[in-house]
């Protein structure tokens, strides 16, 4: 009976994951972002953390510890430390493109700003 209902626990899991597990966004993938007459990698993961990478001729990605989130439309991405500290906020156009402003809140250069957009690879 025991192994029954394990089996019966596992198959129902398994069918709900393989249709899509709960919570897990749609934008967590690799992005090209664009800014600052720049492109930049950009992975987004499900636990809120992302990576950033080089993307030729730049010499590298964005620096420092990289959160984000969704809130319906709404996309946010900290950028803090390793640098200038910035915050990105976006509209989310569909689950492949999201266009917005930034500004960096700390570091030489406060206060500088100006437009951003990523679309999903």
């Amino acid at each position: 009976m025991i192994r029954r209902i394990s089996l019966l626990t596992t198959l129902a899991l398994a069918i709900l994951c393989l249709t899509g597990c709960p919570g897990v966004s749609q934008l967590v993938g690799t992005w090209t972002m664009t800014f600052g007459g720049g492109d930049f990698g950009l992975t987004l993961m499900a636990d809120g953390t992302a990576t950033s990478f080089a993307i030729p001729p730049l010499s590298s990605g964005l620096l420092g510890a990289l959160t984000w989130e969704r809130n319906g439309t709404e996309f946010l991405l900290r950028q803090d430390g390793g640098g200038p500290s910035v915050i990105y906020i976006g509209r989310i156009t569909d689950n492949t493109s999201i266009s917005g402003g930034w500004v960096q809140w700390e570091g030489n250069h406060t206060g500088d700003g100006g437009e951003w957009n990523a679309v999903k690879q």
